[in-house]
């Protein structure tokens, strides 16, 4: 049987000679190396038309709907391309070695197959599921959306000849970022309705009252401001300050720290999303999950 997977994973239709990689959401013509429509999810900054970053070989964008499973230590087990599902599980240590046995002789699942696959794991209490749509889609609408108006303290406003990696700045180009609580509807952890824009840039965590939200966990979720891994200089009357801000992509110690000390209260991670990845978080780099936005 011929494999029609291609570019990117897309699927290979030569339908009338057309030859055209498809996805859910777009086409990709491999004569032209460009898509036809829009990225539904654009990088204003790169093209409307981009796809992964401008780096297929190390991101994918294959639908959007895809489950993966993935044990306590970060390690995928088993991922699943049935249309409308985004998902990420964390199958338990305790029903680790049955897991492995379930998924030992399936293949790619139907819609169907999916649903019935969801349910007995449901029923079973293999883990916890993340939606990763709604995590995606979360970083789409907010990312970037609310100014910085102050770094470590000192008013953004009072700081003259702002420089981002020795180049100016303008300084409402500076974003901090939102948070938001994560909760768990219809089985699933996703993101709550309630919005914490920050307006310090170092500041990350949301208030303490989150947990009036129905189905809140413990957990919440924050993003990553594009505009990271490099050093903010600027000038104030004699002081010429450098605030060196995300040195590494991915969550920042701080944010590690916090979930090691809030697991101990709940089994749910945190959530980190920029504009390339959504992290799982439990407290240590080695264990964090990574999954491509």
């Amino acid at each position: 049987m011929e494999n029609k997977k291609k570019y990117n994973g897309y699927e290979l239709n030569t339908d009338f000679d057309i030859n055209l990689n498809e996805s859910f959401y777009r086409s990709h013509d491999p004569q032209l190396g460009r898509f036809w429509q829009l990225d539904p999810k654009p990088d204003e900054r790169i093209s409307l038309y981009s796809a992964m970053g401008n780096n297929p070989i190390s991101l994918n964008d294959l639908l959007g709907d895809t489950t993966r499973y993935y044990n306590n230590d970060g390690n995928l087990l088993y991922t699943t391309y049935a249309k409308g599902y985004n998902n990420a599980t964390i199958v338990g240590d305790k029903q680790l070695e049955g897991f492995n046995k379930i998924v030992g002789g399936l293949g790619e699942l139907s819609l169907k197959q999916q649903a019935a696959f969801d349910y007995v794991a449901g029923m079973l209490n293999v883990g916890t599921t993340y939606d990763i749509g709604a995590i995606s889609s979360f970083y789409a609408n907010e990312a970037d959306k609310n100014n910085a108006t102050s770094m470590n303290g000192t008013p953004i406003s009072s700081m003259e000849n702002l420089k981002f990696n020795g180049k100016s700045i303008n300084p409402k180009s500076v974003k901090a970022e939102t948070s938001a609580d994560l909760v768990m509807k219809d089985g699933k952890v996703t993101v709550g309705n309630l919005r914490y824009p920050n307006t310090e840039l170092t500041s990350t965590y949301p208030p303490d009252d989150m947990s009036t939200q129905a189905g809140y966990t413990g957990a919440h979720i924050h993003t990553h401001p594009n505009m990271r891994n490099g050093a903010f200089t600027w000038s104030r009357g004699f002081e010429h300050p450098t605030l060196n801000i995300y040195p590494e992509d991915g969550p920042s110690p701080g944010d590690q720290s916090r979930t090691a000390g809030d697991m101990n209260y709940h089994n749910v991670r945190n959530v980190v999303a920029d504009k390339k990845y959504i992290y799982l978080i439990n407290g240590t780099d080695k264990q964090t999950i990574k999954i491509p936005r």
